[in-house]
């Protein structure tokens, strides 16, 4: 959830959802069922969006894909609902001409299946002709009309060749207490998070506060998706600010039902130095509940 980039909090970007006046919202009770078939379903869901987007242009072909309170970082904003996300999409010329195809390589649904992520990778064609690479990350909640993206970003990727780390997501652990509970740790955690990025390397951040199957989109040379703690801490050298220059905190948070997925929506502030200008960049983070430990880890960015 932080990169810097200008796009990413490797160049920053982000997200939150939210309790009351910070913004922390609790979905509302699902029918249960077994994660693995949540999963599935949600895997399913965006297969299907996606291999269906070459049908008209790529801007369409995301808000087709958004709920109607999406929040959607594109061109260094936050935009949030379906009118604010296309307007930010339109800011860029290209997306109203091409079109675009993507395709999960993995996600999870929350264990009462309201919620869940996927994360995959992106291609597209211009009106050119001219190929595009991206890598996405997408937080989403079951509606009636079935799953849509309560969140998205999409990260510059290079093309594709060689072989990826591997993907194997792990079942989230179980809440022990409510949802209002759950989403006021979550907005903890990720005050923790900032905190320690400001009294470490941002990359050494990171790997202290991931999953062991967590995912982050790393920076547009890199073509796949960095996974795990070590890989993504490594993403960082020689990109990261210097520390103590950047901080974030959520605007939002928000949790399933069942207390074990979430994910924040805020703001990265970042200090002045000989390095970098001064800034701000919006964000989200996903994440989940330890099976083990029970605590909240960063799941992906």
């Amino acid at each position: 959830m932080k990169a810097i980039y200008r796009n990413s909090r490797h160049g920053w970007v982000a997200l939150a959802i939210s309790l009351s006046a910070c913004g922390i919202v609790a979905s509302q009770p699902a029918a249960v069922q077994l994660q693995p078939t949540a999963t599935r379903e949600l895997l399913a869901a965006d297969s299907t969006l996606g291999a269906n987007a070459s049908a008209t242009k790529l801007s369409d072909a995301l808000i087709n894909a958004f709920a109607d309170d999406v929040r959607f970082i594109g061109a260094g904003r936050l935009g949030v609902g379906t009118a604010a996300a296309r307007t930010l999409l339109n800011t860029n010329p290209d997306n109203a001409r091409s079109r675009m195809t993507w395709q999960p390589i993995g996600g999870l649904a929350s264990h009462d299946g309201s919620n869940g992520y996927t994360v995959g990778y992106a291609d597209w064609t211009n009106a050119a002709g001219q190929p595009g690479h991206a890598k996405y990350v997408a937080y989403w909640k079951r509606t009636p009309v079935g799953w849509r993206m309560l969140a998205y970003r999409r990260a510059a990727g290079s093309a594709r060749s060689g072989t990826p780390d591997a993907l194997h997501l792990l079942p989230s652990g179980i809440a022990s207490g409510d949802s209002m509970t759950s989403a006021r740790e979550l907005h903890d955690a990720e005050l923790a998070f900032s905190h320690l990025a400001g009294a470490v390397p941002l990359g050494e951040a990171f790997r202290q506060t991931a999953s062991h199957d967590a995912v982050h989109t790393g920076s547009p040379t890199d073509a796949w998706f960095r996974v795990g703690p070590d890989s993504i801490g490594a993403g960082f050298v020689g990109s990261s600010p210097p520390v103590g220059t950047i901080a974030w905190a959520p605007d939002e948070v928000h949790v399933a039902q069942s207390g074990d997925l979430g994910i924040t929506v805020g703001v990265i502030t970042v200090a002045a130095s000989e390095q970098q200008p001064a800034g701000r960049f919006p964000f989200f983070t996903i994440w989940k509940r330890d099976a083990r430990t029970g605590a909240w880890r960063f799941a992906a960015e």
